[in-house]
């Protein structure tokens, strides 16, 4: 499985600071194809999507550890993600050494 903002296009490979996760896990996968046929049968409409339980959940990997939520998102679960990673990002501060926190955003393109 693959996901991040990378696309198979001349910039999306080559000239924008675009990334790629590769996961090599059926449920990740799984997961993804939920979303495609979500939005799918939602005639890729924001409020269909928006309706469903996929914009407000976060669904965790272990390898490599991930929380994964799948944008975009109402205004209040947008807040409590985007407020994690600010939280998170604080404490890899407070840490010696070399530490990281990744935050991506990517998301299918949804009509309003």
């Amino acid at each position: 499985m693959m996901t991040g903002s990378t696309n198979f296009s001349v910039t999306g490979l080559y000239v924008n600071s675009n990334h790629i996760l590769i996961f090599n896990d059926p449920k990740v996968a799984a997961k993804y194809a939920d979303l495609f046929e979500t939005v799918w049968t939602g005639d890729v409409k924001l409020k269909a999507y928006l309706a469903s339980p996929l914009s407000s959940e976060t669904f965790s990997v272990s390898t490599p550890k991930a929380e994964i939520t799948f944008a975009p998102h109402d205004e209040t679960f947008a807040g409590q993600v985007l407020g994690a990673v600010v939280d998170r990002i604080k404490e890899e501060g407070k840490k010696p050494g070399r530490t990281a926190a990744f935050y991506s955003r990517s998301w299918p393109s949804i009509k309003a």
